[in-house]
């Protein structure tokens, strides 16, 4: 980070224009093979089952995306369904051959509906919230400094209106040009209230599934066991 406050460096994280463009290229290139499904080795032997990719996005009320999460769910050989999180894919390792068919019964449809019906709905939770909060800041500072411009406009028409009564000379195109700043304003006070309404109506779009992994495992060595209790020592250690 410090590099890119230097002059000929930049810093590229997510979001940047040109780490999405690389991202976006590559979902492009290998979409197919990822459709075409892969198969995993566990290396601690845990796990038998599926694991599945799916991409959902919610929008809002103006149709524009406002946000986009990739989903990992775990299916184990109970077809019990389980969320897991999408980097666990590093954890495994890849096997070279490709099961042609699975013993264990691809349910698609249940897939999307727990992504739908829990992962999503928490997902618009948390937009909603971030969402809600960038309302009131533009209700506070937007609608509020509209409001401040309106009253002032209005008191000016009114002194007009009445230094005209008591005979000034007030010409009508000054009075027209106040008239129409004051109806500008009010026009662009309602559309920043639709504009909210719009930002925090959030829906969900059908999930896509991108591919599905068969996790298969491995032969593990009794001193290659992990073990959770050793591991949390040596955080607790780690720490100190």
């Amino acid at each position: 980070k410090e590099k890119a406050f230097k002059a000929q460096t930049e810093f590229i994280a997510m979001g940047h224009p040109l780490l999405e463009a690389v991202i976006n290229a590559i979902l492009t290139l290998y979409a197919k093979s990822a459709a075409d499904g892969a198969t995993f080795i566990d290396p601690e032997g845990k796990r038998d089952g599926i694991l599945w990719f799916l991409e959902a996005e919610i929008k809002d009320g103006k149709n524009d995306i406002a946000g986009k999460r990739l989903f990992a769910v775990y299916q184990d050989r109970n077809s019990t369904l389980s969320f897991v999180n999408p980097a666990i894919l590093w954890d495994l390792k890849p096997e070279a051959k490709r099961l042609e068919n699975s013993e264990i019964a691809l349910d698609k449809d249940a897939v999307v509906s727990l992504v739908i019906g829990e992962g999503l709905e928490n997902y618009k939770k948390e937009l909603l919230e971030r969402r809600q909060r960038d309302a009131e800041i533009k209700r506070k500072y937007g609608i509020r400094s509209l409001e401040s411009m309106i009253l002032d406009s209005d008191v000016k028409i009114s002194e007009y209106e009445t230094r005209r009564m008591k005979g000034e000379i007030i010409p009508e195109a000054t009075i027209q040009n106040e008239v129409r700043k004051k109806e500008d304003l009010e026009r662009k006070k309602q559309r920043l209230r639709r504009e909210i309404e719009a930002e925090i109506h959030l829906y969900p779009t059908d999930p896509r599934i991108l591919g599905a992994v068969r996790v298969l495992p491995g032969k593990v060595h009794g001193d290659m066991v992990s073990d959770k209790e050793i591991e949390h020592v040596g955080m607790k250690i780690a720490m100190e």
